[in-house]
């Protein structure tokens, strides 16, 4: 959910879309049967979740908090995602 006080905000899905992970799949039954594929070129729309692993054991930014994201991934998404 966004929240904002105005109309005045910016939202763009395009730079947090995630790729494909079979980009080149095609149907191989039903009504989208032959040469169209399923896949998006663009990559998939971003999920509610962060998009990101937890941190791994040994990593720079590991601490004792056992939900731990990473911090730099998460920002760089919100910065791409909702700034001009």
């Amino acid at each position: 959910m966004w929240f904002t006080k105005g109309d005045d905000y910016v939202f763009k899905s395009r730079p947090i879309r995630v790729p494909q992970k079979y980009p080149g799949k095609k149907a191989f039954k039903g009504p989208k049967k032959g040469p169209v594929y399923l896949a998006t070129p663009l990559g998939k729309k971003s999920g509610d979740g962060l998009g990101h692993s937890e941190v791994k054991p040994h990593h720079v930014e590991k601490t004792a908090d056992p939900c731990q994201f990473p911090i730099r991934a998460c920002l760089k998404r919100l910065i791409l995602a909702l700034t001009q």
